[in-house]
């Protein structure tokens, strides 16, 4: 389990600060760390430094202290530029800062703050324009009427009001896609066919020499090639379940007229005056 820092580490021990620039005489500092005469033998060498134990304190002791800020707030105090070399620190946007608004800097008046804009360096309280306090951020959320007319510009769509804005003949929107035996059934009204799903649609067929094609709805066409004469009976590659609504057909060679005597769900019998006919053949029905 992460520790959490009640005390950071020796918070009532002696510390001397480490600076934060490079020191002349090679000592400690948070821009070189321990430098290469921490590392020579003391005792022999006249340039060797012994780790200092109060510096080493400190360092431990600024960073577990930044841990345990984090720990208990979320954010990071703001950087002054007294602690930044004398220089205002430009905090990105989106960056938050815990700021104290009170007029003695006393604590009092803590705050958590959201940088508004780029390169911001100034503070909260000088220039709030500047900065968003997060205690006052309140989420105004759409309902599902102002998520379906699509007009409003200053709310939030939940995923519940999203999920209302269907898709209808008078308006843009979420829709469900159908799956291929409701694209086949042809009777659903609020789902989308894929371009799979319409393939599927048409899928009921029989592309062979003699055969047919279910369309959606139920309509069926019905196509094939007969020889033979007069009295010959024909049967569909597939009988119409209800109806025989259309049948025609065409001489192969183009000069002979036939016809057919009786014509049923089924089939047909072939009427003409050759005694071998070659033809084609096409039947509407449903």
């Amino acid at each position: 389990m992460t520790k959490y820092f009640k005390y950071p580490f020796a918070y009532q021990g002696d510390n001397i600060n480490i600076p934060d620039d490079l020191q002349p005489n090679g000592s400690v500092s948070y821009q070189q760390g321990w430098g290469y005469d921490y590392q020579r033998r003391l005792g022999n060498d006249p340039l060797a430094k012994p780790v200092p134990r109060q510096q080493t304190n400190q360092l431990y002791n600024d960073i577990t202290s930044s841990i345990k800020q984090y720990q208990e707030n979320g954010f990071f105090d703001f950087i002054t530029p007294e602690t930044n070399g004398g220089e205002p620190f430009p905090y990105s946007m989106g960056a938050c800062v815990r700021y104290d608004m009170s007029d003695m800097q006393d604590g009092s008046d803590v705050r958590n703050y959201s940088s508004k804009v780029r390169n911001n360096t100034s503070n909260p309280k000088d220039n709030p324009e500047n900065w968003s306090d997060l205690a006052d951020i309140d989420i105004d959320f759409a309902t599902n009427e102002e998520a379906q007319a699509g007009t409003v510009t200053d709310k939030v769509i939940s995923p519940v009001s999203l999920a209302s804005v269907t898709a209808t003949t008078a308006r843009r929107g979420l829709v469900q896609l159908a799956d291929n035996a409701e694209a086949e059934n042809g009777t659903n009204t609020t789902k989308a066919i894929t371009p799979f799903g319409l393939k599927s649609a048409f899928s009921n067929n029989d592309l062979s020499g003699n055969g047919y094609q279910i369309l959606p709805g139920g309509l069926i066409l019905q196509w094939g090639t007969g020889v033979g004469g007069s009295g010959s009976n024909f049967t569909f590659p597939l009988q119409f379940p209800q109806a025989l609504l259309c049948l025609t057909g065409s001489d192969c060679k183009g000069r002979n007229v036939f016809g057919s005597s009786t014509a049923s769900t089924s089939g047909f019998t072939l009427q003409t005056s050759q005694a071998s006919l070659e033809f084609y053949y096409f039947a509407i029905g449903y």
